[in-house]
């Protein structure tokens, strides 16, 4: 058995890939603020919205574009990842759990997918059995090195976190934006969920007319609402490191940003995750005027990611 030691545990981001990362950061002394981390990996400017506003749209994305990201503050993330219906998906299995070992033998720390449901944890140690992970409820947890990637998702992704070099700070910036835009003008390949300002339109219209899914709703507003605060702080950050170069531009995709994240707020609010309660009188009528609010919002930040693109 191996484990790393007790201060390896997930930061508290509802965004439970980016609370991975940032807990295996700080663990090697990697220091960011999480601000920095959500816009330079682009995940403060992701929209992903499944038709139903299912909960599981906000982890349906390409994990390996913000995983390379994750290089330019000072992170090095090496993975393995698969999908159960994939014909060598046993022997990626074994190759994650001979993976995982050998990166916490190196003393570095580790993170996977579903080891206890459908979100991202820390892998903090190993024993004969399985991976010994860590979250907000099980600060000791416990699975079986074959089950992971099993139902309800079927997906493998196993990847550890060493220090590396990051980058400058204008190539950091650049790099999240483009991933946003480009996940924005591209979406998901196959199937796609709804991204960009116009998803808001589609989630509204998804709640007027009841095919919204309430705990989806509840979840997925909880998730972007972070997104997009952590997208103002990460907008004040860059203008502050870039010694306020480009500051009307940043300035203005920040007041944009606050404008959703409020819009967000008031969704969270009204359909709070974990569900608590009787939900107030009234509240998809409301719920879905501040979506629809916000889509012009939306609109005119990534407008203003385009333009900051074309400067940097």
């Amino acid at each position: 058995m191996r484990r790393l030691g007790d201060g390896l545990r997930p930061e508290s981001h509802r965004v439970s890939h980016l609370a991975c990362l940032h807990g295996c950061l700080r663990y090697l002394n990697v220091r960011i603020t999480p601000g920095w981390l959500f816009g330079v990996t682009g995940h403060a400017f992701l929209l992903n919205v499944q038709p139903s506003v299912c909960v599981s749209g906000p982890s349906v994305y390409n994990w390996e574009w913000l995983m390379r990201l994750v290089g330019h503050v000072g992170g090095d993330v090496t993975f393995v990842k698969a999908g159960a219906g994939d014909d060598d998906f046993v022997r990626h299995r074994e190759r994650a759990w001979r993976h995982a070992r050998a990166a916490i033998d190196a003393g570095n720390p580790c993170y996977g997918w579903q080891m206890d449901g459908p979100e991202f944890h820390v892998i903090a140690g190993y024993d004969d059995v399985g991976y010994r992970y860590v979250d907000a409820e099980n600060p000791r947890g416990r699975t079986a090195w074959d089950v992971v990637g099993g139902p309800p998702t079927g997906m493998l992704c196993v990847a550890s976190v060493a220090r590396g070099d990051a980058s400058d700070d204008v190539g950091a910036i650049r790099g999240g934006l483009e991933l946003a835009l480009t996940h924005t003008r591209e979406g998901m390949e196959g199937d796609r969920p709804w991204s960009g300002a116009d998803a808001l339109a589609e989630w509204a219209d998804a709640m007027d007319t009841g095919r919204a899914s309430a705990s989806g709703v509840a979840y997925n507003a909880a998730v972007w609402e972070e997104c997009r605060r952590y997208a103002v702080e990460f907008m004040w950050e860059a203008k502050e490191r870039l010694r306020g170069r480009l500051a009307p531009v940043f300035n203005a995709a920040a007041e944009e940003y606050d404008r959703v994240a409020r819009a967000f707020g008031v969704v969270a609010g009204l359909f709070p995750y974990p569900p608590q309660g009787q939900p107030p009188p009234g509240r998809v009528a409301i719920a879905s005027r501040a979506l629809r609010d916000a889509r012009d919002a939306e609109a005119r930040a990534i407008d203003a990611l385009e333009a900051l693109v074309a400067s940097l």
